[in-house]
C-alpha cells in the first residue's frame, strides 16, 4: 500500500484540462497581439471612433468590439483590462501559496514534534476563516486609496502591488488548511519515519520528503486560487478601488458600461464574458488536473 498518491500523475485522457489550457494559450496570444495590433486601449478618438449622433461605434470590421463613449477601442481595452486582471490574479496567487504552504506544512509536521506551535497556528488559519476578508480588504484599499500622497492617486503598478498583497489574504487560509491535512498524512507515512530513523532533519523531511508529494494538492490548489482571484480583482475594480484610470480594467469597464446596455450591449458584455471566460477556464484546468490525479491514484 502506498503512503501518498503520486506527485506526478502519468498521462490520462483529460479533455476538461486539454480545454482549459487550450483556451487559456489563445487568451494568452490574443493578450499580447491584440493591444499591439489595437489603436493603444487609453487613446481617446472623439472624431473617429464615435458616429456622427456621438453615440459609440457598433463592433464592425474596423473596430471587433465596437468603441465606447470616449471613442476608444473595447477591443484593445478588454484584452488589456485581462492582462492586468491575470497579472494581479497571478502575483495573489502565488503569495497566498506561498503563506498557505508554509503555514500548512509547518503545522502539519509540527503536530507530533511541537503540538503548540499546530494548535496556535491550526487556531490562526480558523480565525482568518472566520473573519470577512474581502470586506476586510476592501475597506484596506479604500483606506490606501485615500491615504495617498499629496492626494495623488497611486501609480499604476503601485496599485497593482497594493491590490495583490490585499488580495493574497483572501485565499491564503485555505490552501494553510488542506495543506496541513496532507502534511499530517505524510507526516505519519512509512517514508518519513524512515527518514527520521536515518537521522534527517525536520528541514530536510520537509524538503525531500514532504513538499514533492504536496505537488498535486499545490497545482490543484493553484489554479482554483486564480480563479477566485479574477474574481476578487474584478469586484475590487468594479468599486474604483483597482488600478487607476485611464487604465483598462475589466471590473471599471463592466461599471461604465451598465449605464449602456440598452443603447451599447457591447460596453458591457465584452467585459463581462471575457471575466466570464477567464474563471471558467482556469476552472476547466482545476477540473482537469483533479480527474488526472484521481485516475493516476
Amino acid at each position: 500500500m502506498r503512503d501518498a498518491p503520486p506527485a506526478l500523475p502519468r498521462r490520462q485522457k483529460t479533455p476538461a484540462l486539454a480545454i482549459g489550457l487550450g483556451v487559456l494559450g489563445i487568451m494568452t496570444v490574443c493578450m499580447i497581439l491584440v493591444p499591439a495590433l489595437r489603436p493603444p486601449p487609453d487613446a481617446v478618438n472623439i472624431d473617429g471612433g464615435l458616429a456622427s449622433t456621438g453615440a459609440p461605434l457598433p463592433p464592425s470590421w474596423r473596430a471587433p468590439l465596437g468603441t465606447d463613449e470616449l471613442g476608444r477601442d473595447v477591443a484593445a481595452r478588454v484584452f488589456a483590462g485581462l492582462r492586468m486582471s491575470l497579472v494581479i490574479s497571478v502575483l495573489a496567487a502565488a503569495l497566498s501559496l506561498v503563506i498557505g504552504l508554509a503555514v500548512g506544512l509547518v503545522a502539519g509536521l509540527a503536530n507530533r514534534m511541537a503540538p503548540w506551535l499546530d494548535r496556535l497556528l491550526s487556531r490562526a488559519i480558523d480565525v482568518t476563516l472566520a473573519l470577512p476578508v474581502m470586506l476586510l480588504a476592501i475597506l484596506a484599499a479604500a483606506a490606501v486609496r485615500a491615504a495617498a500622497v499629496d492626494g495623488q492617486p497611486p501609480t499604476r503598478g503601485g496599485a497593482m502591488i497594493t491590490l495583490a498583497l490585499l488580495m493574497s489574504l483572501i485565499g491564503w487560509p485555505t490552501i494553510a488548511r488542506v495543506t496541513r491535512a496532507r502534511a499530517l498524512v505524510l507526516a505519519r507515512s512509512e517514508m518519513v519515519h524512515a527518514a527520521r530513523a536515518l537521522g534527517a532533519t525536520p528541514l530536510g523531511i520537509l524538503w525531500r520528503h514532504v513538499l514533492p508529494n504536496t505537488l498535486d494538492v499545490i497545482s490543484v490548489l493553484a489554479t482554483v486560487t486564480v480563479a477566485q482571484m479574477v474574481m476578487a480583482e474584478v469586484s475590487m475594480s468594479f468599486l474604483g478601488l483597482g488600478a487607476p484610470a485611464p487604465a483598462a480594467s475589466l471590473g471599471r469597464m463592466v461599471f461604465e458600461g451598465r449605464v449602456h446596455y440598452r443603447t451599447a450591449p457591447w460596453l458591457l458584455l465584452a467585459p463581462g464574458l471575457t471575466i466570464v471566460l477567464a474563471v471558467s477556464t482556469f476552472h476547466l484546468i482545476n477540473v482537469g488536473l483533479r480527474r488526472r490525479y484521481a485516475e493516476a491514484r
